[in-house]
């Protein structure tokens, strides 16, 4: 999610309401118009919000912050009253779910079959051992350069599924690629494939989950697709899911699951 602040005399609530673009292309930049939700950062709460109507949004501050618009003296002549962000602003492809990790047993106790849970015996190889977030898909068959492109870009605390035919032959990511994963602010990686230099990735500050390791590396060709439907064992995995990894194995919501289970615990708390 990025602040979707707008110019406008006097101070508005888009300081604490952010809009949230879908992620269907990391290189894509979003603009308000393309917004699929909207995210309080007081309430940490999702917000119902439609391009050219932000009823849903004044809607929710007037209710939940009154003494923050009193505060800012919003509805005053200095205010803004127009209350719509701009035509032109870029967006983040940040998840909404802002809970903070939650152990998958925990999950599945919650939303039972209703999540999605590979039967894969997943092994854990990087630093951090559990680790979530929003997820970027490859597909790839012992070829790992669509992997080296998206470690190179920002991860946002995105998660990397790649989907590698459940290949045992040759290793989709190394000590390098992981590393320079861990610069560029990915949360973990995920690979239904094999990793090797198992020594050094156990050093490294990334959650990582695969099938087993080897020495042989892979080819790189430039083969592969990103941003795709993907399979691990018997789930399917989409752009935009959210998924949890731990010791136990790996869970996937959906964003509306993740989303709506925040807002649930949010209401419990009130």
């Amino acid at each position: 999610m990025k602040q979707a602040s707008i110019s406008a005399v006097g101070t508005t609530y888009w300081d604490f309401i952010q809009l949230i673009a879908p992620r269907l292309d990391p290189e894509k930049s979003w603009e308000s118009k393309d917004a699929v939700d909207a995210w309080c950062l007081k309430c940490k709460k999702r917000v119902t919000y439609q391009f050219g109507d932000s009823s849903g949004v004044q809607y929710h501050v007037r209710i939940r912050h009154e003494d923050h618009l009193q505060e800012m003296e919003m509805f005053n002549n200095g205010g803004d009253t127009n209350h719509s962000p701009p035509e032109k602003r870029k967006l983040s492809t940040k998840s909404s779910y802002e809970a903070g990790f939650v152990p998958t047993c925990d999950l599945y106790d919650e939303f039972l079959d209703a999540a999605r849970v590979p039967t894969v015996a997943w092994q854990s190889f990087g630093g951090i051992k559990q680790f979530y977030g929003p997820v970027v898909t490859v597909k790839c068959f012992e070829d790992n350069s669509r992997v080296k492109e998206l470690v190179e870009t920002d991860g946002k605390r995105s998660v990397l599924v790649v989907d590698g035919g459940a290949s045992m032959r040759c290793a989709l990511l190394g000590d390098m690629l992981a590393s320079k994963a861990q610069e560029n602010n990915w949360a973990g990686i995920l690979i239904h494939g094999c990793v090797r230099d198992v020594a050094p990735l156990s050093k490294i500050k990334l959650g990582i989950m695969a099938l087993g390791s080897t020495p042989r590396k892979s080819k790189r060709n430039g083969e592969g697709q990103s941003q795709v439907l993907v399979r691990l064992g018997d789930a399917e995995c989409r752009p935009n899911d959210i998924v949890f990894c731990d010791l136990d194995g790996v869970l996937i919501l959906t964003a509306e699951q993740a989303r709506e289970r925040e807002q649930k615990r949010h209401e419990t708390t009130l």
